[in-house]
């Protein structure tokens, strides 16, 4: 969706993976400019660096927000907000953050698996463990898939 002030809003959502860079809900897209009929839950795009303070429409300076979670932060500092709306002070990972954190902890559950259950061999040099680097990297994804949903 191209909108003539904002630009490409498909990449503005891309940027909290479609979830309000406030409450950390999903805030749909086909909800933008539709505040009569959905009100609150409404998408908007949020100004990272108020207006009212020099902010711009640059891509960088905008996220997606649901229209009553931008309403109550009005020119309070986003990490405030936030806080107070979603217990963190981050914005919500893109989808590449998000497949980037899950590979690392997928990664570092291979790695510790492998090490952990590694086994001396004839000479007594201890030996990475394929086998637990794959249970590792396994239980890894799991965690992944948790955390990241």
């Amino acid at each position: 969706m191209n909108h003539h002030r904002y630009g490409d809003l498909d990449k503005v959502w891309a940027k909290t993976h479609g979830r309000c860079h406030l409450c950390h809900l999903e805030v749909d897209l086909a909800t933008y400019g539709l505040a009569d009929i959905f009100g609150a839950d409404a998408a908007t795009v949020d100004h990272l660096v108020p207006q009212s303070h020099g902010g711009d429409d640059h891509h960088d300076n905008l996220l997606p927000a649901h229209l009553g979670c931008n309403a109550s932060r009005g020119t309070q500092p986003v990490a405030v907000t936030r806080f107070r709306m979603a217990g963190a002070l981050d914005a919500p990972m893109s989808t590449d953050g998000r497949i980037g954190a899950g590979v690392a902890i997928m990664g570092l559950g291979a790695l510790l698996g492998g090490a952990l259950t590694a086994e001396r061999d004839e000479t007594g040099r201890k030996q990475f463990n394929t086998t637990g680097a794959c249970v590792g990297g396994g239980i890894g994804l799991l965690l992944a898939v948790a955390a990241l949903s």
